[in-house]
């Protein structure tokens, strides 16, 4: 992700689905590996004052995060998909 944000300009739109992951990323009791990189991708958004954050409980989660500091008009819309276990 921090890639992404490296390379992003103000106003890039980030989408991310299945953000809520069958309401495990709010269990501690789930660790696995997907879970985990869910929950680490949640609040990394969520923590950077550079992005701003929305989730939606539509589905599985949907997360739409934008680059702040709009300058640009350009919009680059970067899907990341998780595969549940």
């Amino acid at each position: 992700m921090d890639r992404v944000l490296r390379i992003a300009n103000p106003g890039t739109l980030n989408v991310g689905d299945n953000v809520l992951h069958r309401g495990q990323v709010a269990d501690a009791y789930h660790n696995d590996a997907c879970t985990y990189s869910i929950r680490h991708f949640n609040q990394r958004m969520a923590s950077d004052s550079k992005v701003g954050i929305d989730q939606f409980p539509v589905g599985d989660g949907l997360s739409i995060c934008r680059v702040k500091r709009e300058k640009y008009i350009l919009y680059l819309i970067h899907l990341i998909l998780t595969e549940g276990t």
